[in-house]
């Protein structure tokens, strides 16, 4: 069984069992980098899950993780594969952070070097922020917009 003196001393490469937690294993490797992993398996098939670094989770938050992923497993939840859709979520809400002007700016940064001309970069860098971004032109177009929308629904209504 492991204790967190065993874990901190422990320099051997390979897998070590907790003891306690059913698959929860401290992984050495050659490099003598220490990580938690949970070894499972789910409708016949093993798997396992990266639990992080052992310089980063001691013994006891280590187990807490193991416990946790056991209760989806009893649940009918992969763990990992909700590991995966967390990760996915998240990358998928940081990218809708990102605005029109950001996305505008990060693309023409990393072309910068196929623009021949800095002028011609400026040019469609500004005309693409007022185009997308509310330019004169963009606020008459949907004033009109509107209005045609608003004439056309005063047509439609029935008149008491």
């Amino acid at each position: 069984m492991l204790t967190a003196k065993r874990v901190e001393r422990t320099a051997k490469p390979g897998r070590y069992p907790c003891g306690l937690i059913k698959g929860l294993l401290l992984q050495v490797t050659e490099s003598g980098a220490k990580s938690w992993i949970l070894r499972y398996q789910l409708r016949g098939d093993e798997r396992w899950l990266g639990l992080g670094s052992a310089a980063d989770f001691s013994l006891k938050e280590a187990r807490e993780r193991a416990r946790a992923a056991r209760q989806l497993l009893a649940d009918g939840i992969d763990p990992l594969e909700r590991k995966r859709a967390d990760e996915a979520a998240a990358k998928l809400a940081a990218a809708r952070k990102l605005t029109f002007r950001e996305a505008a700016q990060r693309y023409f940064d990393q072309n910068e070097s196929k623009w021949r001309n800095a002028n011609h970069r400026d040019a469609c860098l500004s005309g693409a922020w007022q185009h997308r971004c509310g330019g004169n032109r963009d606020r008459r177009r949907a004033a009109r917009h509107r209005a045609a929308v608003e004439n056309q629904d005063h047509h439609r209504r029935p008149h008491p």
